[in-house]
């Protein structure tokens, strides 16, 4: 045998821990955020196809759709620092570790992690600057108004930000390549050790069937958006008022309620996860400290997967975005010029949840750095327990 056999995670600081633990609040966001567009896009066709909906509601779906995108534009831009920052710090103590030959060994999901390159949000700035601009230099050439060369010179210069983006993204790429060449490599298959137990097999029924129940809920809807409008292009269809009329409009609202009934239950399932998971940790942790602990699929799980504190922070980030898209309306609907005064005011009424999403947001972020500090600690009692195991380890070296 050479170099050392124990495990032990990478140390978590207080700058790590909260670029980490950031992840669940970015992704929160984007839950969020996808939930509203869902939302929006099936009420907004149903309210159009088969009810009569007053203005207002029309003026708050638009004003929704406005804080979908300021929240998920801010989230993407939050992300791809974030994954850098974080990244840099693991790799820098895993460097720092791999300096003493004396030191545990980084587990095999951290060590795969880290060779993972973290600048790929670059290149999505990147293409996005290539699309951007061009079309931007064209709108001063080819349109009628009078830009003074301004579209122009900011065309050339998205550009050219385009080509100085793909440099740094080789560059750093190559920088971080050869960094993590020098780190031991991670040891084995990435595979879990053991079957997966019952319990984790009903879930995935249930994400299975949810997502059917979504596909066969956006199919019908569709047919009957189509039905309605065979194409963007098209004219809408006039029926006359017969009984297609009436087959269009359950098409279009027994697909939206597909569609939406499997988003609602999925997020009130989240609770009893959330119990099941939090005393599938005690139980590990009593176990790893009465020296009873063997392994096993949770143990796996545990060492691959987040914990209840971290899936707990997802959930209240999520409802907390949730309300502050909301709760904006009355700002983003501003937005909208056919918006009347009279539902600029209803929506006023939504102002009060900004405080409370809030709220949900900051406690979800302390809950995702708490999830990421707890993690490491349990993983790192795991594999003091068991000192010589590790997920995707099939055989130590001897």
């Amino acid at each position: 045998m050479s170099g050392p056999r124990d495990i032990e995670p990478l140390p978590i600081g207080p700058a790590l821990a909260f670029a980490a633990g950031l992840a669940r609040t970015t992704g929160g966001a984007f839950v969020a955020s996808g939930i509203v567009f869902v939302v929006v896009l099936v009420t907004g066709i149903i309210g159009e196809e088969a009810y009569s909906l007053p203005s207002v509601f029309d003026a708050m779906l638009r004003a929704l759709m406005g804080g979908v995108l300021v929240v998920t534009g801010a989230a993407l831009l939050v992300e791809l620092l974030r994954g850098i920052a974080e990244r840099r710090m693991r790799l820098r103590a895993a460097e720092r570790r791999h300096a003493q030959p004396t030191a545990p060994r980084v587990p095999v999901v951290e060590a795969r992690r880290l060779r993972e390159d973290p600048y790929g949000g670059i290149m999505v700035l990147a293409w996005f600057a290539v699309v951007l601009g061009p079309v931007t230099a064209l709108v001063d050439l080819v349109s009628g108004f009078d830009y003074d060369g301004i579209a122009l010179l900011a065309g050339v210069g998205i550009t050219l930000a385009a080509v100085a983006l793909f440099t740094l993204r080789g560059w750093l790429g190559r920088r971080w390549e050869a960094r993590v060449k020098r780190l031991p490599g991670p040891g084995g298959g990435a595979r879990m050790a053991h079957p997966r137990p019952a319990g984790a097999k009903r879930r995935d029924g249930r994400w299975a069937a949810a997502g059917f129940a979504l596909q066969l809920g956006a199919y019908v809807f569709f047919a009957g958006v189509l039905l309605r409008q065979p194409c963007r292009d098209c004219d809408p269809v006039d029926y006359g008022g017969g009984p297609i009329e009436g087959v269009i409009d359950a098409l279009v609202s027994v697909g939206g309620v597909l569609i939406l009934i499997p988003i609602a239950l999925l997020l009130l399932s989240t609770v009893p996860f959330l119990v099941r998971t939090a005393v599938l940790e005690r139980r590990t942790l009593r176990a790893a400290r009465e020296g009873a602990l063997s392994p096993s699929a949770d143990v796996d799980a545990q060492l691959t997967g987040a914990g209840a504190l971290s899936h707990l922070a997802s959930g209240l980030t999520v409802i907390g975005f949730l309300l502050v898209i909301l709760g904006a309306t009355p700002w983003t609907v501003l937005a909208n010029d056919s918006a009347g005064d009279d539902d600029i005011a209803a929506l006023a009424a939504f102002q009060p949840l900004l405080a409370p999403g809030w709220a949900l947001i900051a406690a979800g972020l302390a809950a995702g750095i708490a999830g990421v500090v707890e993690t490491r600690a349990r993983r790192a009692a795991i594999h003091r327990a068991l000192p010589r195991y590790d997920v995707g380890v099939a055989a130590e070296e001897s």
